[in-house]
Formats: C-alpha cells, sequence, structure tokens
C-alpha cells in the first residue's frame, strides 16, 4: 500500500516530467516554423525576377584586366581586316553572324561593316558587360581610326610622329568570350541592333565558342604607367581625329576659366601641334579620390595633363597646372616657404608661356610695370616670342627680399637647345591665396 511519504516523493518527477514534455512540444513546434520561413525566403530568392536579372544586365566595365582585354581583341579584329587577311578575320567572326549573313573567307571583305585599310586604331566612348562568370559579353561603341602616316625611306612612322590623314568611323561590336575553354568570338553591329542587345540583354546566347588558330583568348594585365600612357595617347588621337569631341573630354570648370569657346580651344591645339610630338610618358602620379582616380601626367618636353577617371578611359582632362588650383597644388603651397611659392609662382607664369597662353602671363604682370612696358597684350606676346624661348627651362641662382618683393636672378635655358641660355631678374609679390604679380628685367 502506497502511503502518503511515497505521493508526495514522486510530485517533484511528475512535475518535472510534464515541463520537459511541454519544452519538447514546444521547441518541436519553433523549428517546423522556422523550417518553413527558411523555405518560403528560399521559394522567394528563386522567384524574385529582379535578383534572377542581375547577370544579364550590361554595366560600365570597372575593371582595367576585362577593359584593357576587350580592347585589345577589337584593335587586333580591325587591324587584320586592314590587313586583308580573310583567314584570320574570319576565324575571330562569331559562328552564328557567318551563318546569317553567308560569310565565306572569299566574300568576307565585301560583306563586314567597317572597311579599313591603313593603321587603324579604335578609341572606345563607351563599353558595357554582362557579367556571366564562364560566357560574359561585352558592348563597345566608338571610333576607329584609320591612319595614314608619312613615311620615311618607305617605312611608317610611329604614332607620335606626323600624320598625313585620319579616316574616322563610327562601329559597334559584340564580343562573347568563353572562360571555359578561353576563347572569344567578335561580331559588328549597327546602331539599332546595338541598343536591341543593350536593353534586352537577354535574349543573347551565351555558349561555348570552338577554339581554332586564331580566337584564343589572353586577358591582359595592366599597371599604372601603362593606363597613363593610354591616356595620353587616347587624348592626343581624339584632338587629330575629330576637335569636337577632343573638347568634350575637358574638364567642365577649367575649360569655363580657359576657353571662352570652341574655336578658342582648337587655336590652343593648332599653336601648340609641336608639343604633340613630344606627348610620350615622362611621369606620373596616381591620386585616389572619392569620386575619381586622378593620373597626373608630364610628358617629355615638361607638359602636364591632369586626367580624372570614372572607369576605365572614362575621363576628363586638365591641361595645365596654373589655370586652376588644384587642391593638391593649393595644399603643397600652402605648406611652404615663401620663398618656395615664389619659385612655384614663376614657375607657373613660364609653363603659360611655354603653352603660348600669353593672356594667363601678361594677367600676372604688375599693372603699373604693365603700363610702362607692356600696354597691350599684344606687345607683351612680342617681346617674349623675341627675347624668350618656345620652351623655356628654369635654373634658380640667388634670390634676396626687400619688403614684400622677392628678387630672383635666374638662367634661361632653351629646351630645344640646351647650349642658348638667358639671364634675368624677375620679383615678384606673394599675395592672398595663391595669387601674386611679377615683374622682370627688360
Amino acid at each position: 500500500m502506497v502511503g502518503p511519504a511515497t505521493l508526495s516523493c514522486r510530485q517533484p518527477f511528475i512535475i518535472i516530467s510534464i515541463i520537459l514534455i511541454i519544452l519538447i512540444i514546444i521547441t518541436g513546434i519553433s523549428l517546423i516554423i522556422i523550417l518553413n520561413i527558411n523555405e518560403n525566403n528560399i521559394n522567394n530568392t528563386i522567384e524574385d525576377p529582379a535578383i534572377l536579372d542581375i547577370s544579364s544586365k550590361f554595366e560600365n566595365v570597372i575593371d582595367y584586366s576585362n577593359y584593357s582585354t576587350i580592347s585589345t581583341l577589337i584593335n587586333a579584329y580591325f587591324s587584320n581586316i586592314a590587313l586583308k587577311d580573310s583567314e584570320v578575320v574570319y576565324n575571330l567572326l562569331s559562328q552564328d553572324y557567318i551563318a546569317e549573313n553567308n560569310i565565306t573567307p572569299d566574300n568576307i571583305f565585301s560583306t563586314i561593316k567597317t572597311q579599313v585599310s591603313n593603321s587603324p586604331i579604335c578609341l572606345i566612348d563607351n563599353m558595357y558587360m554582362s557579367n556571366d562568370y564562364n560566357y560574359p559579353v561585352y558592348l563597345a561603341k566608338g571610333k576607329v581610326l584609320d591612319i595614314k602616316y608619312q613615311e620615311n625611306d618607305g617605312n611608317r612612322m610611329l604614332i607620335e610622329q606626323k600624320i598625313e590623314n585620319i579616316n574616322s568611323l563610327d562601329y559597334y561590336i559584340l564580343v562573347k568570350l568563353d572562360n571555359v575553354d578561353m576563347t572569344y568570338s567578335i561580331q559588328e553591329l549597327d546602331e539599332a541592333e546595338f541598343n536591341e542587345i543593350f536593353n534586352s540583354p537577354e535574349n543573347v546566347e551565351k555558349n561555348a565558342i570552338n577554339k581554332n588558330s586564331n580566337n584564343e583568348l589572353v586577358y591582359s594585365t595592366v599597371n599604372d604607367e601603362t593606363i597613363c600612357t593610354n591616356l595620353l595617347s587616347d587624348y592626343k588621337l581624339r584632338t587629330e581625329a575629330n576637335i569636337e569631341n577632343a573638347f568634350s573630354k575637358v574638364d567642365e570648370e577649367y575649360k569655363n576659366k580657359k576657353y571662352t569657346s570652341i574655336n578658342e580651344y582648337e587655336e590652343y591645339i593648332n599653336k601648340n601641334e609641336n608639343v604633340y610630338g613630344f606627348m610620350k610618358l615622362s611621369k606620373y602620379q596616381k591620386e585616389v579620390m572619392d569620386d575619381y582616380t586622378q593620373y597626373i601626367c608630364l610628358d617629355r618636353a615638361g607638359h602636364y595633363y591632369i586626367f580624372r577617371e570614372t572607369s576605365p578611359m572614362q575621363y576628363t582632362v586638365i591641361l595645365d597646372t596654373y589655370t586652376i588650383d588644384l587642391p593638391e597644388f593649393v595644399e603643397q603651397y600652402n605648406s611652404s616657404s615663401e620663398d618656395k611659392k615664389v619659385q612655384f609662382n614663376i614657375q607657373k607664369f613660364f609653363d603659360a608661356i611655354n603653352d603660348g597662353d600669353y593672356s594667363y602671363a601678361y594677367s600676372k604682370l604688375d599693372q603699373t610695370y604693365k603700363n610702362n612696358n607692356f600696354p597691350t597684350q599684344t606687345d607683351f606676346e612680342n617681346y617674349m616670342k623675341t627675347n624668350f624661348y618656345a620652351q623655356n627651362k628654369l635654373g634658380y641662382t640667388s634670390y634676396e627680399k626687400n619688403g614684400d618683393l622677392y628678387i630672383y636672378k635666374m638662367v634661361i635655358t632653351n629646351g630645344e637647345n640646351s647650349s642658348q641660355t638667358i639671364e634675368k631678374q624677375f620679383v615678384v609679390k606673394l599675395l592672398d591665396g595663391t595669387n601674386f604679380v611679377m615683374s622682370f628685367e627688360k
């Protein structure tokens, strides 16, 4: 017979058992709910058309290796057209494009859209990518420059030498890559076809590309020096091919302060035509900003080109360091001693003279000195052309300070003939900010 004492001993056990059973039930229900939520999230993710569509959209190319690779492929394509190498061009074309247009090696040059015959170089205005890891697709449009160079002893001259003639042609290109077999294909488009593909990327077939003797895919490697060289070359070619296109690349703030019109810009380019023979990279500096990457390039003649790039080869350019004050210049200027500031300003004055920008240089003359010596800008310009060099290199021998005036004795060397020199004395007065006025021994 079970007594009261036995029952009282079992009561805690019964209570604990009930609590455990309740906890097990609650845990089971919670797991079921969590699994259902996860399943719903998975289903929602799979069915979300916006997520499915991300990989097919065309976006601006932001990777320099990809950009350089596609640029190289397009240039090689047009180069082989110019060489009339029907076999190579045929092997580079998309098989679908070949089938649709009944292209053969015999009729290929009468079928393709863009005809070039000299030395083609492609300027890319826009490049887009549909991001698929195995089979990425690229769209590119711009101008192919069919360049005829002046010849010397029967040999074609380099790009920095004299160009005899340029034929500029619009092009639209579709490039498909196969990252599995490391192959590629090219298809020329017209503008309507380009826009249709860009707006309906889901209609582009992405499939394997059979390898042949000419379509092997090799990705390019790019360093900062190569980027700067390419930026200089791109801008130079635009000035030679289409002045309006080149003008559109000029930084807006700089443009508004430097040129009153495109005609004035064209005059500047024509006046400095000889400069472009020296437009080869000598030094460069890279600075990463919040909204762009800045490349400060110095050519062999000592001219500056400041490129502000938002994505590969999408840039604006500033053509000197004196027209507008760059933030990095202001920072360096403000942290410098007064005698160093004077040197900066004399250099800016002669940078303008070397560029043929007599308006800027004339504006920096002390007013009393200007009135007494050069009443008009024409007077000043004629004197500078007669008594200084086309390209002036500065050397500082000594200086003294007299009140708020700095007096510098200088040796100026002909940048085109180092045996020719001029000795001159310059007087500079520093004003607020980065402003200054000056005069010189006449």
